[in-house]
């Protein structure tokens, strides 16, 4: 236990006042005889600070201006410390913390666009779309495509070939045998 340097001062000088031994002036203020050892060698307390760390606290505040959306190992590789030093540098230092974007950093609106056209001319031609809840799937066993001849079996083939629950969200307008095409694109 550190003691401040007033208690200190106070045992020395109580043990030389009284011409008391070492062991004591430790047993009438309840310290141990090492550290009235120690005061006789050196009253003030040895100088201890902070340990500075590797990480300069400026530069993460510059990182998270120049790249607002990286990852911690990201910032860690840059930054030349652990990862673990960068999320608590965010969050006890900087008090940042990372939120949900609204929007996905890699969004390509053109590729949205030729989908939502492509969809369009889907339905404008009367095709059926069928919406399933891709949730659970087990990629292994995708088919490439599959043949049906009413709703019943649509919806059996689907969930025996991805073993879960299927949810068909927009209507299916099915003919006799139609060919359902099965894409991951």
């Amino acid at each position: 236990m550190a003691y401040s340097h007033d208690f200190r001062c106070k045992v020395l000088a109580v043990r030389e006042r009284d011409q008391l031994s070492i062991a004591q002036a430790a047993e009438r203020f309840a310290v141990g005889s090492a550290s009235v050892t120690r005061w006789l060698k050196r009253v003030e307390r040895k100088p201890s600070g902070a340990r500075r760390g590797k990480l300069d606290i400026a530069a993460l505040e510059q990182d998270l201006r120049e790249y607002p959306d990286a990852y911690p190992y990201e910032r860690a590789a840059r930054l030349g410390v652990r990862q673990s030093t960068i999320c608590y540098a965010l969050k006890k230092k900087l008090r940042v913390s990372y939120k949900k974007t609204q929007y996905h950093p890699r969004a390509d609106a053109v590729a949205r666009d030729a989908f939502q056209a492509r969809q369009a001319a889907y339905e404008a031609a009367g095709r059926p779309l069928v919406w399933i809840d891709e949730s659970g799937f087990f990629q292994g066993h995708a088919a490439s495509a599959g043949l049906c001849s009413d709703w019943a079996t649509l919806l059996w083939q689907v969930c025996q070939i991805f073993c879960v629950n299927a949810v068909l969200v927009s209507g299916v307008r099915v003919a006799s045998g139609p060919r359902i095409e099965w894409r991951s694109d």
